[in-house]
């Protein structure tokens, strides 16, 4: 029998097909990308016209539209993404929560070293290091995919406002458009232009958006053209995590795999395997993290954003 004190770790169930579901099989930690990355009312919201939050835009005299950043769905997000660069040093080293490749190590070396049952031995062996390369593999898919999704929501949310402020500057409604005091002369008729305009955003009229956003378009007054940013920007977000569930399900088919055979092997020789795992050991300490967000990044509920292009045109970073 192998000892109570070994554990071969859970292996991942049918039901394992991305990689939060692989990850919460496997080490039993749970977090949840994929509702962070669509939180109810998206990242952006439509405010109140004079306002000062995110976004404020006013033309001849009059505020026309504001934008608000939804600073509990930042939060989260940020929260998640910290979550799993938290547990990617784990996972590398073979120790989150229900692994554990040292113990695993540690049990073959002993049996081997009682020299009663070398079978037993080099199936643990070879269960260890299946193990540590799930590990090291699932840290390898979200270092691949974590300086865009560190920075997916200011890369989205600046590209689409970007994209928005060339818009109003080319249809001269900011202070620094060539058009913009021919129309100020009759403020009335101003901005009877300026709310037409709005209106009547579309983003072709600049070129395509950044980072494969599809085009948007209507009113720039209205919840629905940034219900449209929020679907982008979710979009960018979704586009890596598919990548990451796309290796998930073939480490985790992998470790399946390298399980039944060291179940197999144990069995052949009158050993069994823990019906349970371990339970989940600590976290690693929090630390600060690894890359330095570039311009216009998340860190944490603090979205850094371009200069707004005029004195009407009001940032807040």
């Amino acid at each position: 029998m192998v000892s109570d004190d070994v554990t071969v770790d859970p292996r991942p169930s049918a039901s394992a097909d991305d990689f939060q579901s692989v990850l919460a099989a496997v080490t039993g930690r749970v977090v949840d990308l994929r509702a962070a990355a669509d939180p109810p009312g998206g990242f952006l919201k439509l405010g109140d016209p004079g306002a000062d939050p995110w976004w404020s835009f006013s033309a001849f005299g009059t505020d026309l539209f504001s934008v608000e950043l939804n600073t509990a769905a930042l939060d989260a997000w940020a929260t998640a993404i910290d979550t799993v660069e938290d547990l990617d040093h784990e996972l590398f080293a073979g120790t989150c929560g229900w692994m554990n490749v040292t113990q695993l190590r540690t049990a073959a070396a002993r049996a081997r070293a009682e020299q009663s049952s070398p079978e037993v031995a080099d199936a643990l062996d070879d269960a260890a290091e299946a193990l540590s390369a799930f590990g090291q593999q699932m840290a390898h898919i979200y270092w691949e995919s974590n300086k865009v999704l560190l920075n997916a929501v200011a890369i989205g949310a600046n590209g689409i406002s970007q994209n928005m402020q060339a818009y109003l500057r080319r249809a001269g409604l900011t202070t620094d458009s060539p058009g913009y005091q021919a129309l100020a002369a009759d403020p009335v008729a101003a901005v009877e232009q300026a709310r037409l305009m709005i209106g009547c955003y579309s983003s072709t009229v600049i070129g395509d958006l950044p980072n494969g956003i599809a085009p948007i378009s209507g009113d720039l007054g209205q919840p629905a053209v940034w219900a449209a940013a929020n679907a982008a920007i979710t979009r960018l977000i979704s586009v890596e995590l598919d990548k990451m569930d796309a290796v998930a399900r073939t480490v985790a088919a992998d470790l399946q795999a390298a399980y039944d055979s060291v179940s197999a092997r144990l069995n052949a020789v009158g050993a069994t395997l823990p019906a349970r795992p371990m339970p989940p050991g600590q976290s690693a300490p929090s630390r600060e993290h690894r890359h330095n967000p570039a311009d216009g990044s998340l860190d944490g509920a603090n979205l850094t954003v371009s200069p707004g292009v005029s004195a009407t045109d009001r940032r807040r970073a």
